[in-house]
């Protein structure tokens, strides 16, 4: 015997479903047995939805809330069964199905599929070779290489966005240091705090910047080597 919460059952002519002892199917293979629920249903005939045993209606049954359906001639938007649709280019935009070649839903409301390039920004769509999707608010992409800063749109090749802000980019030297940028050729961020780089062998040790060369970080602090 086996046991099934606090009771013991018999595998062999029994099954324990959600610490319920249930007789087995008669005449039904072992195979084709799943538990629904604290029940015993048969798979090849049978579904189970919502811990509910139902009968299946085609090949493909699938379960629109307790209801089973035939997924190659209907659809389940929001528990809700719509026929007629099924086709793989067909998919729900909340309680409306749509056709993806031609719409597009975007936070469950239905849009018209411009192109490819159609995208969407919250509720609206975008064109995603000419604009860009910052925060919620739709900015033109005057090139290639604009990027979003928060909502605010900035040229990546010229500046930077440090803790939301756009920041001019000197050149490729220019990084970020929490709030602010500085030249990583001549400089280094060390716990936030810009610091010279007197050589390069310089380093950070915390905030404190060390010459590798000459001295080391241990536990935070500079010691001659």
């Amino acid at each position: 015997p086996a046991q099934c919460g606090t009771s013991t059952y018999f595998p062999s002519t029994q099954e324990c479903c959600n610490n319920k002892v249930v007789n087995r199917l008669d005449g039904v293979d072992l195979d084709l047995q799943r538990c629904c629920g604290d029940s015993l249903f048969q798979t090849d005939m049978q579904t189970c939805c919502n811990d509910v045993v139902k009968t299946k209606v085609g090949v493909n049954t699938e379960c629109c809330a307790e209801e089973p359906f035939d997924a190659d001639i209907s659809i389940c938007c929001e528990d809700t069964r719509l026929d007629g649709v099924g086709t793989a280019e067909e998919k729900c935009c909340g309680t409306n199905v749509i056709d993806i070649r031609t719409h597009i839903c975007c936070e469950e409301q239905v849009n018209i599929r411009v192109d490819s390039f159609t995208k969407c920004c919250l509720g609206a769509t975008f064109n995603s070779a000419s604009e860009m999707c910052c925060k919620g608010v739709i900015q033109a992409r005057i090139t290639a290489s604009y990027r979003c800063c928060a909502s605010a749109p900035y040229d990546y090749s010229t500046h930077r966005c440090v803790k939301y802000k756009v920041n001019i980019r000197v050149d490729s030297f220019t990084k970020c240091c929490l709030g602010t940028t500085f030249n990583s050729a001549s400089e280094m961020c060390c716990k936030g705090i810009i610091q010279a780089r007197l050589t390069a062998s310089y380093r950070c040790c915390a905030s404190a910047p060390y010459d590798y060369s000459t001295h080391r970080c241990v536990k935070y602090k500079v010691q001659p080597k």
